[in-house]
């Protein structure tokens, strides 16, 4: 089965942000993973234009929650415009606009139309591992969680209310699951993404 080297996304959105950047970010990823394929590197600087204008930016654990990164600089959006000058080395064409791409970022670009956009964290998922945290969703509102993989894994997901009952789950055999349930009242809910496959898989988590 093909390797790819890229990570596969996590994308979560949990009450605040709108339901369309989720739609957004599961574009960006799923147009970076077809560059990766046909080895395009235009196609990946334009993935990363629909990351930056979903306004992703980079994230850290700290008491199983997301965290704005402590470095401003360290972007979706600029990851695959890396990614993009290492596609085509020495093409200065290419060079400069990843540089565009770095600088839309670096303006403010990241926060996009809406406010501040989704939080991404890039962890591995070792064979059969899960990876889990909780997140406090605003009531009234529609959430969503969703995940792009690599299409080496089967990847399930599951999110849980306080009292562990399922509120949604895709045990779908495929590399990108996806849950979307109404909020009623504000509350916590636990999110489950399981590496159901026998190698490991990395994941980008995405979370406003």
């Amino acid at each position: 089965m093909r390797r790819s080297i890229f990570l596969p996304a996590l994308l979560l959105l949990v009450g605040a942000a709108p339901v369309d950047r989720i739609e957004q970010l599961r574009l960006g990823y799923q147009l970076a993973e077809w560059a990766r394929q046909a080895g395009d590197a235009d196609a990946m600087l334009a993935a990363a234009r629909v990351v930056a204008a979903s306004g992703a930016r980079a994230a850290r654990i700290s008491g199983n929650a997301l965290l704005p990164s402590d470095d401003d600089s360290a972007t979706p959006a600029a990851a695959l415009a890396d990614e993009a000058t290492r596609m085509a080395p020495g093409d200065a064409r290419i060079a400069a606009a990843a540089a565009a791409v770095r600088d839309s970022v670096a303006r403010g670009f990241v926060d996009g139309p809406s406010g501040a956009g989704p939080l991404a964290l890039e962890r591995r998922l070792g064979a059969h591992a899960v990876l889990s945290w909780s997140a406090r969703a605003r009531g009234g509102e529609m959430a969503i969680v969703s995940a792009v993989g690599d299409g080496d894994s089967d990847i399930d997901l599951k999110v849980s209310n306080v009292t562990g009952v399922a509120v949604c789950s895709d045990r779908k055999r495929d590399y990108y699951p996806v849950c979307r349930w109404s909020v009623g009242r504000a509350g916590t809910y636990r999110i489950e993404v399981t590496n159901k496959g026998i190698v490991p898989s990395n994941v980008m988590v995405l979370s406003n």
